[in-house]
């Protein structure tokens, strides 16, 4: 009997088509299928909990925080933007990405993390590159919008705000540890590189893919911050 996608799991999908994939293409293809699965899985999820999440298109307070994100998620956003986005748009992103970069080079990591700093990506308030938005971004949620104004206004508060989903939580977390070990057991890199930096050299040094598809660190040992 054919399986409809709705009955295929998202992670056994995600395992057999990496085990096959011969370059970047085909990765691409197997994290773009993952997401659509995935998404579909939470909505689901959310709708039998009663979750309502107060996120919507152009709130965009927790896309001013420091986003990490593996080697194949930058990659995938790379190419993404160099495939769908016009040439001025191209032009307008790398801009954006040069000014962050050389932004982060002028502070530390500690310093980033207590500063509101808005994410490259975002294009009038909306993010441009939505549909491979990383891991960390996906799993980000609120049930509160006052709490997600707060933090924004208070970038160095450091205690709890807020409610949050503890199932929901936790199904991200074991999520995100499932697709890392996925990609580690299949020997490639997933140390965590800052978003924007990660994004520029993907799109501006043709050895960062070579180096991932061979199973290499690309960005190992690269200076980001002040004080790397």
């Amino acid at each position: 009997m054919q399986r409809h996608s709705k009955d295929i799991d998202p992670r056994d999908m995600l395992y057999d088509r990496l085990k096959a994939a011969e370059n970047l293409e085909d990765i691409t293809k197997s994290v773009e299928e993952y997401h659509r699965l995935n998404d579909r899985a939470y909505e689901t999820y959310t709708l039998s909990r009663r979750t309502r999440t107060v996120c919507h298109e152009g709130c965009t307070h927790c896309c001013n925080l420091r986003v990490y994100a593996a080697p194949f998620e930058v990659l995938l956003i790379a190419k993404h933007i160099e495939k769908h986005f016009s040439a001025e748009r191209r032009s307008e992103v790398l801009s954006a990405l040069e000014t962050h970069v050389a932004a982060l080079s002028k502070i530390t990591r500690e310093g980033h993390v207590r500063m509101n700093t808005p994410c490259p990506l975002l294009s009038r308030g909306i993010c441009s590159i939505y549909p491979l938005r990383p891991f960390r971004c996906r799993a980000y949620y609120s049930l509160d919008i006052a709490s997600c104004r707060f933090l924004f206004d208070n970038p160095t508060f450091e205690g709890a705000v807020g409610t949050t989903d503890r199932g929901l939580t936790a199904k991200w977390d074991d999520t995100i540890a499932w697709v890392f070990s996925i990609f580690e057991n299949r020997g490639y890199d997933t140390s965590d590189v800052e978003l924007g930096f990660g994004v520029l050299r993907s799109l501006m040094d043709s050895t960062v893919e070579k180096k991932f598809v061979g199973k290499q660190k690309p960005f190992e040992g690269l200076r980001i911050y002040l004080d790397d």
